[in-house]
């Protein structure tokens, strides 16, 4: 039975209304995240039938700010992740079982059928399997472009590059010992917006106040 470690500052989230945050790109303190080499990524996909190389590069970056993370460790004890992600060490830290078939983070987890590449239990590549990070010194694509098998990538799709680029971290971070569930934001159970009146957008506003779900907090 696996156990791995959130380190967070607002544990009332996950012990008491029992959500845990999936952290969207836009929000990971890492500037690299979700790199790539675009070179690299083309030369590969150009061995695809039915796909040009740049369709699929435009669908990872029209979509990679739909995905989500959440991020667990095998270190309890880091001093400089307790002060990074626990509220300069005035949060909590909370073991988390995420392969036990009754224990795990998620026993109903959202179908993704966004795109044509949904499997049959509706998730693709979007499982909520959790997965240790791979650390690395290039980009994704850029040496290592056939290194991998992607026999299966007309079940899996776009969807393919989309998550495993999320799967990578510079080696700087090895000390994080960080594993990862990757999921598409369409999967998440609640949305939180923090000042939604600060939207310029007014139809969105609007939409999203008329939604049933709605509710201030």
């Amino acid at each position: 039975m696996k156990q791995l470690f959130k380190y967070t500052s607002m544990p009332v989230r996950i012990l008491e209304d029992g959500y845990i945050r999936a952290t969207q790109l836009c929000a990971l303190n890492d500037p690299f995240e979700a790199t790539y080499c675009s070179d690299g990524l083309n030369k590969l996909t150009a061995h695809f039938e039915g796909f040009a190389p740049s369709e699929i590069e435009d669908y990872v970056e029209r979509f990679k700010h739909h995905v989500g993370v959440i991020c667990l460790s095998e270190v309890k004890d880091s001093l400089l992740m307790w002060s990074h992600y626990a509220d300069e060490h005035r949060g909590a830290l909370v073991g988390l079982f995420v392969d036990h078939p009754h224990l795990g983070i998620f026993a109903n987890l959202l179908p993704f059928q966004g795109t044509m590449w949904a499997s049959e239990d509706g998730h693709g590549v979007f499982s909520g399997k959790c997965l240790p990070v791979k650390y690395r010194r290039q980009p994704r694509y850029r040496v290592d472009r056939y290194d991998f098998d992607y026999s299966e990538f007309f079940a899996q799709g776009c969807d393919r590059f989309l998550f495993e680029i999320f799967q990578q971290k510079s080696e700087e971070w090895i000390y994080e010992r960080e594993h990862r569930i990757t999921l598409r934001l369409e999967q998440a159970d609640v949305v939180r917006i923090v000042d939604l009146e600060a939207s310029r957008n007014g139809n969105l506003v609007s939409t999203i106040k008329g939604l049933d779900a709605y509710r201030l907090v």
